[in-house]
């Protein structure tokens, strides 16, 4: 047990800051005024899990340094589910935040991207480095 949270302790941490944030009232984000972009949280929600399934490929192949489909096909889909269940969350369970089918598709898109990106060799050997020294 405290082996797996050690390897994974990027994920775990990243996870808790995706259950945070998911659970922050909408107004008490700072919005800055000069900049409006239409759909800007559609980006964050995209970026949340693509740094969230890139923590868990990593720490996941970080020592076993053998990729297979089974175990990738693992992280799409706890990384997904992850996903809809902060929306699922902020349903039922959080007054003050409301869940969006378009928000969960985001999520989504950030998960394949990033194993798109991580397949990508050059990508994934310098991300693995930046990884190793943190």
């Amino acid at each position: 047990m405290n082996l797996w949270i050690h390897q994974y302790w990027k994920t775990i941490v990243w996870s808790f800051v995706i259950l945070f944030l998911s659970n922050m009232p909408g107004g008490s984000i700072h919005r800055v005024s000069f900049i409006e972009i239409p759909h800007l949280d559609k980006f964050v929600h995209f970026s949340m899990y693509f740094i969230l399934t890139t923590l868990f490929y990593s720490d996941t192949f970080k020592k076993a340094k053998i990729e297979n489909k089974k175990t990738i096909f693992y992280i799409i889909i706890v990384s997904i589910f992850y996903g809809v269940l902060m929306e699922l969350f902020q349903k039922y369970f959080a007054d003050h935040r409301s869940a969006d089918i378009f928000d969960a598709l985001a999520n989504t898109i950030g998960v394949f991207s990033a194993i798109l990106f991580l397949k990508i060799r050059l990508y994934k050997k310098w991300l693995m480095n930046i990884l190793d020294f943190i």
